[in-house]
């Protein structure tokens, strides 16, 4: 969140959940990631300017700190 001040709070699902429905195996997570608002982002030259620009740069930077993992971003309904 320090490195992306566009960024207001996360949180993390991690395992399955109690109901046997559910799809997600244990050894996988949920990352939620929630925004200020557009108009309340820095500006900058260097700054992403919509959320597609912020997406590529979260990717980015995860993927740098862990190489072995993927990363699939989506917007829940």
């Amino acid at each position: 969140m320090r490195r992306f001040p566009q960024v207001t709070r996360t949180f993390s699902r991690i395992g399955t959940s109690a109901v046997a429905t559910d799809p997600m195996p244990p050894n996988e997570n949920d990352l939620y990631i929630f925004y200020k608002p557009l108009d309340q982002w820095p500006q900058g030259p260097d700054m992403p300017r919509n959320k597609s620009e912020l997406v590529a740069a979260i990717e980015k930077a995860a993927t740098a700190l862990a190489p072995e993992q993927s990363f699939l971003f989506a917007q829940p309904i």
